[in-house]
């Protein structure tokens, strides 16, 4: 299976949007927040249809596994999206782990569990927000719900003591003779388990992570963890071999076509992970070129200049591209958040100062000197809105101008 399918899950009274891009989507959150409805919500469409209340929109079937049944079913389910929730504790297993790699199917898995025998990206790790407007017939509302990603990628652009690199192969051997020119250390967690006791053994003041992101998200909630102590940067491209296709090094258009939207050609069944899709890739494409690349070993020639220049190229450009981004999603709070106080504002005062004028009838000068009161402190809201929207695009040309 492949392809990008956006979800639209609803009844009478919720409804969850979602788009999914690759096999595995790991949907996050405390209890309370809506997981173990999303998933009730299709296993009542699965057994009953439209009967059930529920109405599912999606080019794919979606349904749930059973239980004590899991392992038959998942056999006989093709070409579909199966939701499973955390009370079923077989997710964790390498039983399961084995059915979902050879699956012609994508998951979606609602678990505050890490699933460390999954290769699932840190792009595809979720949390759920309420997104309904508020009126004042707010009980009979239908809740919305929609999904947004957990961990930002945003980068720091100080110089590591340390740089620490998940694999022993062409990729560290790659970052290592960058980091010599630059006399950095730099070394190999030798796998991504190994990350977390690497990070923690370094006693350098600024460490620089380097792994693939398509295959990191079991490994992302204890790596975030230790920057409560350790000053942690992060660099998560899909994977190195990514990164050289991203480059331009290797002609061919069909290559940006697939860079542009690689879920709609890798086959999940083929490839359990995007880092093994992207590897294939770039073998196939090189092996009769000077720039023939091996996984174990990496090929000299992409230590010459051009080469270093146009991979590091790419870093730049995604660490520009990432900044930029989370600078916006920053401006973007703070203008929800004025805005937030601007009407809320209005309304507070207009209640409080409204009934006092509304139960004194005899009073038209308390009225009056209510009304001057509605318009000073909604002009005040309003030039506090504009303030914090000022403020936030300093913010964000700060981040830009000044790499913060």
């Amino acid at each position: 299976m492949k392809g990008s399918y956006q979800i639209i899950i609803q009844n009478s009274l919720v409804q969850f949007k979602l788009r999914i891009n690759r096999n595995i989507t790991i949907i996050r959150g405390d209890s309370g927040t809506g997981k173990t409805t999303m998933v009730n919500l299709v296993r009542q469409y699965s057994l009953d249809g439209a009967a059930s209340g529920v109405n599912i929109s999606c080019d794919k079937t979606c349904t749930v596994l059973s239980g004590l049944r899991w392992e038959n079913d998942i056999k006989s389910i093709h070409d579909s999206i199966i939701f499973l929730d955390e009370g079923f504790s077989f997710i964790s297993s390498k039983e399961f782990a084995r059915a979902v790699k050879v699956s012609d199917n994508y998951f979606v898995i609602a678990t505050r569990e890490t699933l460390f025998n999954l290769p699932y990206s840190i792009k595809e790790i979720y949390g759920l927000k309420n997104v309904t407007r508020k009126t004042k017939y707010q009980e009979f509302n239908r809740i919305y719900s929609e999904f947004y990603p957990i961990y930002d990628e945003k980068l720091s652009h100080v110089k590591p003591d340390t740089v620490i690199v998940e694999d022993s192969n062409s990729g560290y051997q790659f970052f290592s003779a960058l980091c010599n020119k630059e006399k950095i250390r730099c070394i190999s967690a030798k796998g991504k388990t190994k990350i977390y006791d690497a990070i923690n053994k370094c006693k350098d003041k600024v460490i620089l992570v380097i792994a693939d992101g398509a295959a990191f998200g079991p490994e992302m909630e204890r790596v975030i963890s230790l920057r409560k102590t350790k000053n942690l940067i992060y660099f998560l491209p899909e994977s190195f071999e990514w990164l050289i296709l991203k480059s331009g090094l290797i002609d061919g258009s069909r290559i940006q076509d697939i860079l542009d939207h690689p879920y709609d050609f890798i086959e999940s069944k083929k490839y359990f992970s995007w880092e093994r899709f992207f590897t294939a890739l770039l073998t196939d494409k090189t092996k009769d070129t000077y720039m023939k690349y091996s996984k174990s070993e990496l090929n000299t020639a992409y230590l010459n200049q051009k080469e270093v220049n146009a991979i590091k190229g790419v870093v730049v450009e995604c660490v520009r591209k990432i900044n930029l981004s989370f600078a916006l999603n920053k401006e973007s709070a703070v203008i929800d958040i004025a805005r937030t106080v601007t009407h809320g504002s209005r309304r507070v005062w207009r209640n409080l100062l409204g009934t006092a004028g509304k139960n004194d009838h005899d009073s038209h000068h308390r009225k009056d000197r209510n009304d001057h009161c509605h318009r000073y402190y909604y002009c005040l809201s309003i030039a506090l809105f504009h303030s914090l929207f000022l403020l936030s695009l300093l913010c964000r040309f700060d981040d830009i101008l000044f790499h913060r």
